[in-house]
């Protein structure tokens, strides 16, 4: 059975190997109910070796009878940061950065939860489960304590006044 990777918040496409950053303004946590995620995770803070990029959202259509997938239109803003590299196949040629980057993987079945830290770049490849021909997966959605400016490559962490509660009186 085939993986198949998430590449948008609505996971409306099937693109192999394409990361993208954790920029929402609550982050999830994802439970593993049935089938398998194969989690790949770099931290953020060499951004520079997955080559940051404001890469605009795709509206996409399926074909059922080719099995295929198309780009109807690109959306005209987007809070989409990606890197360009395939993480599959990398181009070390046109990416030689990337081979510095260090990246993290786990494996999630039945029951696991992954605490999915802020801005950390992420790909995700989900197996259904054999038997039930699914993959379920529920995400509980947090607060950051930190927050940056997107797209800005350069900008730095800060502290996301949403937490103050969290400072006491």
């Amino acid at each position: 059975s085939e993986y198949y990777t998430q590449v948008s918040r609505s996971s409306q496409a099937s693109l192999a190997g394409l990361l993208w950053n954790l920029v929402l303004h609550q982050l999830p946590t994802p439970l593993q109910v049935s089938g398998e995620k194969h989690v790949t995770l770099f931290d953020p803070h060499h951004n520079e070796n997955l080559y940051e990029a404001h890469i605009p959202e795709a509206i996409l259509s399926y074909s059922p009878r080719t099995g295929h997938f198309s780009r109807q239109r690109l959306l005209e803003s987007t809070s989409m940061v990606m890197s360009p590299v395939d993480i599959q196949d990398p181009d070390l040629v046109r990416f030689p950065r990337f081979s510095r980057a260090h990246r993290l993987e786990c494996d999630l079945g039945p029951g696991d939860v992954l605490f999915m830290p802020a801005f950390w770049w992420h790909e995700v490849r989900s197996r259904p489960d054999l038997r039930e021909r699914r993959n379920l997966a529920v995400n509980f959605w947090y607060e950051p304590v930190l927050t940056k400016e997107f797209p800005c490559p350069e900008c730095r962490l800060q502290f996301n006044f949403n937490n103050r509660h969290l400072l006491g009186k």
